[in-house]
């Protein structure tokens, strides 16, 4: 099975702990997440 690591941000960062910080956060972060896998699979899939 195909997997990924993803490290979207950093945890000392005061910035980014906000963001993660609400749901609307945590849902942009893992739609965006989603959003490139689909486009990597779509564009692997053309080769």
């Amino acid at each position: 099975m195909p997997g990924a690591l993803v490290e979207p941000l950093f945890m000392t960062s005061p910035g980014d702990l906000t963001a993660v910080a609400s749901p609307l956060g945590v849902a942009t972060l893992a739609d965006g997440i989603a959003v490139g896998v689909e486009e990597y699979l779509a564009g692997s899939r053309r080769r």
